[in-house]
């Protein structure tokens, strides 16, 4: 199971197996697709979200880098997942987090309720 807490410090774990991220900006990723799950998001939109003070190639750069740093991150969550669409999901346009709740927790979730 993917567990992903946003209250306090961003955290996640798979399987009760912390989960290591390298940077805030890869947490704050993480964060938001986990907020906004199970729907794209444009890639200009996150980059313009995480970098808006930059110019936008460096912000398509710094976006790049970091989702495969995520991917990297939530790679054993994402090699056990059986579903049909995959855990991180990454295309040319945009990017999406797509979680099951069979599969994942997220405690901001539980207050949506």
């Amino acid at each position: 199971m993917l567990t992903i807490q946003l209250f306090g410090p961003v955290t996640a774990q798979f399987n009760e197996e912390p989960l290591s991220f390298r940077s805030a900006k890869i947490r704050a990723l993480l964060a938001y697709l986990a907020v906004h799950a199970n729907e794209p998001h444009r890639r200009e939109f996150l980059a313009a979200l995480l970098w808006g003070e930059m110019p936008d190639r460096q912000a398509q750069t710094n976006l790049r880098v970091t989702l495969n740093r995520l991917r990297r991150s939530l790679l054993p969550a994402i090699e056990a997942d059986e579903g049909t669409r995959p855990l991180l999901e990454i295309t040319r346009q945009t990017a999406q987090l797509n979680l099951r709740p069979e599969q994942s927790w997220v405690d901001t979730a539980v207050f949506q309720e």
